[in-house]
């Protein structure tokens, strides 16, 4: 059994907004905590703490890289001490979402694609905090150190600082910088920045062509609508081609994913974050899913053991000549480019990451409610420079069926009271899910989750 505790010490004497140290960061990081969206900053230290005689060791470079591979599942109690002297404690259980089989396609800049098996990672952590309502993520991948941690008054994200910038060896005490949002803000932003579909046919939804999904400018203009008005599924939309059927009386569900990467948001976490090697890029997307699949893994509370596995993960440096953006781009453009040229795709879901330009600014993300398995609405657009996993788990939740919470009878009251993921909470699975999660899973137009559409098989365009 693992007998260590992590503690992330906030630095006090420059916590705030300090000239001092923004002058100290580099370009991006200073463009980070110029943002209207950060209320502060500081720097901290990572201190493991032994759980037997309470000793305490900053962690180095060298030992974030070897949390990140070692192959243990053991749960590691976190402590993050702030300038103020609050401390939140929490209990991270290692978690990676399922890559077995999965495909990472690079499309380089001048547009050659080039397909390797994605490698493998188990430096992922997430979990509950201790005492208190909340839920932080951490990933300990190659020597870096990013992630998130939602509190009821307090939205905290953990940056690694460049190698050049913190001028430390890898064996001495390493630095990251955390900022903060005021967490009803946050919430604020989620729930006022998503949308899901309104009512309409396929046939208005398109024409494909062969150059790819063209999007009247009527229906641009239309745009989606808040979910109120749900989506229709058309009784002519394709079921997938199935294989490897698992027992819906055993309740159990895997949701095969394909990620896409355009270039908009590689742009912007580029700029935002710093990040821009191929690992950098797909251990983010990988925390984001693990952290999401930790949430949703909760048999008590979902009424079912859910999976989540990705298949797929596209990495755009050159978006395909297909992906027509432009300045006045929307996220309906987007989502219905991707839907349009992967339908022919054996995916449970598909989500495309995307960035700026976008209209309106405020959007966030968008989804079809009850659009997983139908090959042209089981995407999601998701858009945000960030390292959190919140957007994504949110539309990922109105594909499974789920509305928000406001619009969902039975979440009005019961033996859970705390908002979930679908009202704001970011990270709370409610027990009121159940019966949504259940219709669901035992429609069968949504047969593919109790299916094995993949295995170790390259999917190309």
């Amino acid at each position: 059994m693992d007998s260590r505790i992590f503690i992330l010490l906030l630095v006090p004497l420059v916590s705030g907004r300090s000239t001092e140290l923004e002058m100290e960061l580099p370009d991006h990081l200073q463009r980070m905590v110029r943002s209207e969206n950060v209320a502060g900053f500081s720097l901290a230290h990572l201190h493991a703490v032994d759980a037997l005689t309470n000793e305490e060791r900053g962690q180095s470079r060298r030992d974030i890289e070897a949390h990140g591979s070692e192959t243990s599942s053991d749960k590691h109690s976190f402590a993050l001490h702030l300038a103020s002297g609050e401390r939140l404690r929490m209990t991270l259980k290692r978690r990676s979402i399922d890559t077995s089989g999965a495909t990472l396609t690079e499309v380089t800049e001048d547009g050659k694609r080039e397909v390797t098996q994605l490698r493998a990672a188990d430096c992922f952590f997430s979990g509950p905090l201790e005492g208190a309502e909340g839920y932080a993520n951490l990933a300990m991948c190659d020597g870096e150190l990013i992630g998130s941690v939602n509190t009821e008054k307090r939205y905290y994200e953990v940056h690694t600082l460049p190698e050049d910038t913190d001028k430390r060896s890898i064996d001495d005490v390493m630095r990251v910088l955390v900022t903060w949002q005021d967490a009803a803000h946050a919430q604020e932003g989620l729930m006022a920045g998503d949308e899901t579909m309104k009512r309409r046919t396929l046939d208005e939804l398109e024409p494909l062509e062969e150059d790819g999904l063209q999007i009247s400018e009527e229906e641009e203009s239309e745009e989606e609508s808040f979910e109120e008005d749900g989506v229709e599924i058309p009784e002519e939309e394709e079921e997938s081609e199935d294989g490897g059927r698992r027992s819906i009386s055993a309740r159990t569900v895997v949701i095969e994913i394909a990620d896409y990467v355009d270039s908009h948001y590689l742009g912007d976490i580029k700029a935002k974050m710093g990040l821009n090697t191929t690992r950098q890029i797909t251990n983010l997307i990988l925390n984001k899913w693990s952290s999401a699949a930790g949430v949703l893994g909760n048999r008590k509370q979902a009424g079912w053991d859910i999976t989540l596995r990705l298949v797929a993960l596209e990495i755009w440096r050159k978006n395909p000549s297909w992906y027509k953006t432009k300045a006045s781009d929307s996220l309906v453009t987007r989502m219905h480019a991707i839907c349009g040229n992967t339908k022919h795709l054996p995916y449970d879901q598909v989500t495309i990451h995307t960035g700026n330009p976008i209209t309106p600014k405020g959007k966030v993300g968008l989804s079809w409610i009850g659009g997983v398995c139908r090959r042209r609405l089981r995407c999601t657009a998701v858009r945000g420079a960030n390292t959190n996993f919140f957007t994504e788990l949110h539309e990922l939740g109105h594909s499974l069926g789920l509305r928000h919470e406001n619009k969902m009878a039975n979440c009005a009251s019961g033996s859970d009271p705390v908002r979930g993921f679908m009202g704001g909470n970011r990270d709370h699975l409610r027990s009121c899910y159940k019966k949504v999660l259940d219709a669901t899973f035992t429609n069968p137009k949504k047969s593919c989750v109790h299916h094995q559409d993949n295995s170790n098989t390259v999917k190309t365009f």
